[in-house]
């Protein structure tokens, strides 16, 4: 499947979405858009996700081509990116504010961003692969089903998933574990926002839920 990518448009909705829900005409106005299409152009030439994402990252978090915001618009382009090529960066919330306040200071470049990020990205299992792996899991064990106990990654609520114990495949992702607290302590949606009335259905509202974990530990740049 070919990669999809970021244009200069897409990363103005994003720096919009990450800068609290600032006007896309007044970030376009003020913003590089001559770095912002370098960004996009060696993203799009890079060989493979990780390194596209990585380009991403640095280039924002380095270049600052927006007004402000730059640190947090540029972890969302990356998570925004990484989504739209059905992956996930499995990362700590220390690990990414570590790696974009890092990066911004111009101590990381592509190569250490890409290595980074390499450790944490998994693709997302699409319904076919969820049959599979429970299948995988479940076989010649069912009787040996254990209760075991999670964090959800967007609340730190703790959640019970049944499980194999001892199977490769049996660790639920970070999507899985978010999708399952909304459903057993209905705190937030299964994409981890909050249910206290924000809106649903965007896809940059979604993916924003991290930028508001992180604004205020990322340095606004």
């Amino acid at each position: 499947m070919a990669m999809r990518n970021l244009d200069v448009a897409d990363l103005i909705l994003v720096a919009a979405a990450a800068g609290v829900a600032a006007d896309p005409d007044d970030v376009a106005r003020d913003s590089d858009i001559g770095l912002l299409s370098l960004i996009a152009e060696q993203s799009a030439r890079a060989g493979t996700i990780v390194a596209a994402a990585a380009e991403t990252l640095v280039g924002i978090a380095a270049g600052r081509p927006f007004p402000s915001a730059n640190a947090a618009a540029a972890w969302l382009a990356t998570a925004h990116f990484l989504a739209l090529n059905r992956s996930i960066a499995d990362l700590s919330e220390p690990d990414v504010v570590a790696l974009v306040r890092e990066t911004a200071a111009g101590r990381l470049d592509e190569r250490d961003v890409a290595a980074a990020l390499d450790r944490g990205i998994r693709r997302r299992t699409g319904r076919l692969g969820q049959v599979a792996r429970f299948l995988f899991a479940a076989k010649g064990c069912m009787t040996n089903v254990q209760m075991l106990h999670w964090r959800c990654p967007a609340c730190g609520g703790e959640i019970v998933i049944p499980g194999f114990p001892g199977g490769w495949m049996n660790r639920p992702t970070a999507h899985e574990r978010t999708a399952i607290c909304a459903k057993q302590n209905h705190t937030h949606d299964r994409t981890g926002i909050s249910r206290d009335g924000a809106e649903l259905g965007d896809p940059l509202v979604a993916l924003s839920r991290e930028v508001d974990r992180l604004r205020s530990l990322l340095v606004t740049q």
